[in-house]
Parts: C-alpha cells; sequence; structure tokens
C-alpha cells in the first residue's frame, strides 16, 4: 500500500523521427545528469533509478507510459525517490512540453493510463525492438510513416471509377491521428437559391484564381440554374453540430462517405477550420471516409445519399449479405432508440436508473455495430451519462464519466478542440456544470468518493476509477498510531481472488468488472497488540434496514463475529451477489480490537455518525448476545 505519484506520457510518443530524436536527446540528458549516482544505473535497454519503486526509463521511447513511485513509506523517503520524480519530471517537460502529465495521489490525482497499460509497457522494456534499417521503408516496419512528422501529407489524391476523386492513406495511419486540418475555401448561411447565387459570385470573385479553381472542380449534384448554389449543397460541412451554416473544402470535399467510416470531421470553432482525425487504425492504401448520413437502417440511409448526393452507397456495411445486413439494421434501428430516449430529460429526472442502463446497452450496441471504434458516438454516450449523474449530484460517477467522454474526444478531435477541453475541465470539477443537482441530490457524492454504483448484473459501463488507493490513520489508547490502507480496483480477474470458490455454480467471469476491496491494518503493535478483527454487514434493498450479517461460507454455522481475525487483519471484499434485475448492494465493514480483558469489542467509528453505528451495534448484540460492545468517535 501507499501513496503513489509520477507522470505519464500523453499522447505516448510514436515511432517517427522526431518523437525518436526528441526521446534520445532526453535520455542522454539523463545519463549525464545522474552518470555518478550510485542509485541510477543504465542497463542495457533502460535506466533504473535504484529508489522507491525502482522507475525505468527506456532507450525506445514508443514503448514508455509512466515513470512513478510510492512516494510514501520508509523505503521512499530513505530513497529520495519523490526528488528522483520531481527532477526527472521537470526535464521531461522541458523536452515535451503539455505531454507530460504529472499526478500525486496525495494530491486526489491518478495517472492517465491504466496499471496494466503501464505494466505490459514495462515489461517490454526488457526486449529490444528489431533495428529499423532505413527511414524508407520504416512504415513497412513499425506501421507508422517516420516522414509524417516532417511535414509529408499522410494521403493523397486518387481519381476513383465511377466515384470522382477520393483520399487515400500512402501509409498506415494509427487510430487518433489528425490526418487533415483546413480552413474553408468559402462558408454560406441558410439563404434562397436566387439570393445565395450572386452572394457566392461576389465571394468567388474575390478569391484567387486558384481558389477558384479549386471550388468549380467539386461535385455537383443539384446542375442547372443555380450552378455556385448547387456545389455548395453538395459540399459543405456544417460549421459545428446543427450549424446552419456550412463551409466547402478544397480537401476535406473530397473525402468519400461510408456508413462504416474510418475518420472522423469536426469543426472547431476556436480557430474556424475543419479537422479529420482517424477513428480507427487505416492501413496504407485504403481509402479515407466520413460519414454524411444521419444514420438509420440500410434503406433510409441509402435513400437519403441518392437524394442529397446521387450516389447509391456501396459501402462495406451496405453490402452485406441480407442476415448480415438485416442484423445491422437491428443495431442501427437501436442505437436510434436508445438514443432517443436516453436525450429525454423528463425520463433523465424521473428515471435517471433507467437512463444509465440505455447508457449501457447503446454503448454495447455501438461497439458491436462499429466493430469497436465507436468514435464520437462513444463520446456522446458519456457525456450523457456524466448528465444524467450530475443533475441527480453524483459528482463521483459524473467525474468518471467526463473522463472517458474527454479521452473519447482525444481521439475524434485531438486536445486543443474546444469540446475536449470542455469535457476534460468537467472531469476535474463536475460541479461546475449548469445541471449540477438540478433534478435531486438523492446520488449525492463529492467527486473524491468512490463511484460503487452497479448497473445491470453482469455488465457494467465502467463506472469508477480502474484503481483508487488511500489511507485512514487514527490513534487508538494504548495502542498508539495505527493506518488502515485500502485500495480498491476493478476485478479483472476473478479467479484470482477465488471468487470461483465462493460461488462455484456461477461462471467466474460474470464477476468481471465489478469492485473489489482491500485493507490492511497497518501497526508497530506485534502480538496481542497487532490482532484486530473486521466485522462486515451488508443489504441489497435500500428502501429497506433489512441487513445482513457477511459471513464466508466456512463460517456460516458458527458464533463468530469476524469476517477476517489475526494479526494487522486485511479485509477483502468482492461482489458476488448476482440474480436480480437491478442490483442496489452495499457493505458497512467496522475494524474491532480486544480493548480490556473483558473482551469488549470497540468499532472503530470514522465517517459513519452515530445514528448508523449505534444501529449496527444493536445489531450485532441482538446477534451475540454474550459480547459486549462500544464504540468511541476518532
Amino acid at each position: 500500500m501507499g501513496m503513489d505519484a509520477g507522470f505519464d506520457m500523453v499522447p505516448r510518443l510514436s515511432r517517427g523521427i522526431v518523437d525518436m530524436q526528441n526521446w534520445n536527446s532526453f535520455i542522454d540528458i539523463i545519463k549525464e545528469n545522474y552518470k555518478d549516482d550510485p542509485q541510477v544505473e543504465v542497463k542495457p535497454n533502460y535506466i533504473v533509478f535504484k529508489a522507491g519503486e525502482h522507475p525505468m526509463l527506456p532507450f525506445e521511447g514508443h514503448k514508455f507510459l509512466r515513470f512513478s513511485s510510492k512516494i510514501s513509506g520508509r523505503i521512499a523517503s530513505e530513497t529520495r525517490v519523490e526528488s528522483y520524480i520531481d527532477a526527472i519530471t521537470r526535464a521531461a517537460r522541458a523536452r515535451f512540453g503539455s505531454r507530460i502529465q504529472y499526478w500525486n495521489e496525495y494530491g486526489d490525482q491518478y495517472g492517465y493510463y491504466d496499471w496494466n497499460e503501464v505494466h505490459e509497457s514495462t515489461r517490454s522494456y526488457e526486449q529490444p525492438d528489431e533495428p529499423e534499417t532505413s527511414t524508407i521503408i520504416a512504415h513497412a516496419l513499425t506501421g507508422i510513416d517516420p516522414c509524417r512528422e516532417l511535414g509529408i501529407p499522410l494521403f493523397e489524391v486518387k481519381d476513383i471509377p465511377g466515384k470522382g476523386r477520393g483520399l487515400f492513406a500512402r501509409v498506415n495511419i494509427s487510430k487518433g491521428t489528425q490526418i487533415l486540418c483546413e480552413k474553408p475555401l468559402l462558408t454560406a448561411g441558410p439563404v434562397p437559391p436566387n439570393k445565395l447565387e450572386p452572394m457566392l459570385a461576389a465571394k468567388l470573385k474575390a478569391m484567387p484564381k486558384t481558389s477558384q479553381r479549386q471550388f468549380l472542380s467539386l461535385h455537383n449534384n443539384f446542375p442547372g440554374k443555380y450552378a455556385f448554389s448547387g456545389i455548395v449543397k453538395t459540399n459543405a460541412l456544417p460549421c459545428g453540430p446543427g450549424s446552419p451554416v456550412g463551409g466547402v473544402y478544397t480537401t476535406i470535399c473530397l473525402i468519400n462517405h461510408s456508413c462504416l467510416p474510418n475518420c472522423h470531421n469536426n469543426w472547431d470553432s476556436n480557430r474556424e477550420h475543419e479537422t479529420i482525425y482517424a477513428i480507427r487504425p487505416i492501413k496504407a492504401g485504403e481509402e479515407i471516409t466520413i460519414p454524411y448520413d444521419h444514420g438509420g437502417p440500410a434503406t433510409t440511409r441509402r435513400a437519403f445519399l441518392k437524394s442529397a448526393f446521387g450516389f447509391d452507397c456501396e459501402c462495406s456495411i451496405c453490402t452485406l449479405p441480407p442476415a448480415e445486413l438485416q442484423a445491422s439494421d437491428v443495431r442501427r434501428l437501436l442505437i436510434q432508440r436508445l438514443d432517443d430516449a436516453i436525450g429525454d430529460p423528463f425520463r433523465m429526472e424521473t428515471s435517471p436508473r433507467e437512463s444509465l442502463k440505455d447508457c449501457h446497452s447503446l454503448l454495447q450496441a455501438l461497439e458491436e455495430e462499429f466493430e469497436g471504434h465507436t468514435g464520437a458516438h462513444s463520446a456522446r454516450l458519456y457525456y450523457d451519462a456524466f448528465q444524467v449523474c450530475i443533475a441527480h449530484g453524483d459528482q463521483a460517477r459524473a467525474s468518471v464519466f467526463a473522463e472517458k467522454a474527454y479521452k473519447a474526444r482525444v481521439v475524434c478531435e485531438g486536445e486543443e478542440s474546444p469540446e475536449t477541453k470542455r469535457v476534460k475541465s468537467l472531469s476535474l470539477k463536475p460541479a461546475d456544470h449548469g445541471s449540477f443537482g438540478l433534478c435531486s441530490t438523492k446520488w449525492k457524492t463529492t467527486r473524491n468518493m468512490s463511484p460503487w454504483r452497479l448497473l445491470p448484473p453482469h455488465q457494467v459501463l465502467v463506472s469508477w476509477p480502474s484503481q483508487t488507493r488511500f489511507n485512514a490513520p487514527f490513534s487508538i489508547l494504548a495502542r498508539g498510531d495505527v493506518t488502515v490502507a485500502f485500495y480498491i480496483r476493478v476485478d479483472h480477474d476473478p479467479e484470482a481472488y477465488g471468487l470461483d470458490l465462493i460461488s462455484p455454480t456461477i461462471p467466474p467471469d460474470t464477476f468481471t468488472g465489478f469492485p473489489v476491496a482491500e485493507g490492511t491494518v497497518l501497526t508497530t503493535k506485534r502480538g496481542y497488540g497487532s490482532i484486530y478483527g473486521w466485522t462486515q454487514l451488508w443489504k441489497q434493498d435500500f428502501d429497506t434496514d433489512d441487513w445482513k450479517f457477511d459471513w464466508a461460507p466456512i463460517q456460516k454455522d458458527s458464533s463468530w463475529l469476524f469476517v477476517w481475525f489475526g494479526p494487522q487483519a486485511q479485509l477483502f471484499d468482492g461482489l458476488t451477489r448476482v440474480g436480480v434485475a437491478d442490483l442496489d448492494w452495499t457493505a458497512r465493514s467496522f475494524l474491532t480490537y480486544i480493548e480490556d480483558s473483558l473482551m469488549t469489542r470497540s468499532l472503530l467509528e470514522t465517517t459513519l455518525g452515530s445514528m448508523d453505528w449505534d444501529m449496527h451495534v444493536a445489531y450485532l448484540s441482538k446477534t451475540f448476545p454474550d459480547w459486549k460492545f462500544s464504540y468511541s468517535q476518532q
């Protein structure tokens, strides 16, 4: 246990020339600065700092995600690990700027990456990649064109028989890459054609000849009297969601449609330009596509595309075999229905739990239909979930959903997008949203609380952080200082926790994604002075006071009070109750100790009020009439 601090590289470095040179220069600086430090050792593939938990810097920068260590405890203090972290953070920021995201759990800050990702990246340090023999063939070896960072376009324009022109990837393009950023040739609002035509003619007349030719070369699906208006109507992209103003672009307007697009287009209102980001990996030679349609089944989409743009869609979705296309249509209709239901403000106010269930169902449908690359759909979905939670005062879950919306926006729009910045701000300060507590405060939480309310059984819409650590220090008369170190995380391996033994008739995977908690008593006392016991009560129905004693199966028929007992006793709890349509569950674990020779059990109050404790003491006393209980406020 303990508190961690460090920094993450966000986004992670590519294998490109510029990133590689920057990282090599950074590593050279670190080597020089610490060449005489006995606690810093240069290994064949990385630098290791023999302090704290021995954080490392690899020689291959694209593998690096995090530099961190526990900064609490005797070892951290004796080895001065925090000073190393501070110094390396400053050096990294000097080289990489805002990509370096510092965090410190003492300040309730947590890293950008999941620990599983971090551990996987750290393991990769040991085995170096095969050397690259030439930057000319580097994209074939690494999957990323190193020339990209030197300003060479990632795409090229090609003629397509029967489709005009289109954009094609020159090299492999990774998910989250900005492919194109372009200001409009011109913009136009909702003006009748007889007035729009002379307005466009005046704008074109003021343009350079090159821009005029670029505009006139674009496809016109509405030839006739109003040629300029027809080009605008065919090609203009709205300058923001729902905007009546559209922009016409030299290059972006050449990007063709797909019902399963690999890119997302977005209007940046601050910089007044349109961006194109890859929302899935794109292979060299693959066409770059965006969606022109507004969803729905294939017949609806194809009719709209024919009417508005004059072509019959032959994308990979619309040309599926009949049975597969029907399954896709069902999913797309479900997506529309769920999206409409989630957007119903009355339902959000009166049935917020149902709205969150719909969010989960929508996420599943999106993941299946868009093959795991949901793009802006998931960004919007997570923001909807944020709004449901914050409207009922739940800052804890709202913060988590806003963070997920932020990460999804980064993929679709980049860090500098106004919407990306807005949702990132809300993840840090959810109560700043105008709807905070607007509907009710029945879910009231603070941002720092662990958001543990579960959604439907067996299914979790990741509504809590991947892990939470905190310490609860206090003092006990005649026992001195005591700390309970808590570690709460998402369970990715139920069998590792033995949950298959607790519920042998239920498949272990059922519990994947549920929270598990561990709490360890830390004290300098030994022997009898270190013996503590954990007592736990739980209930599933919050409308009653129907609390139950939480025995392990081996204790079920005994009069044993404790769930866990012994020197520096460790608490463990993992949810294994399933089979209800809507699961609301909580547990209260009490640390107890021997106060005197009469074996009085004393409950240590930390956060609950005396009335709550009195209720539990009464229950325990009734269950175990031969035992004595007291509590004292800490």
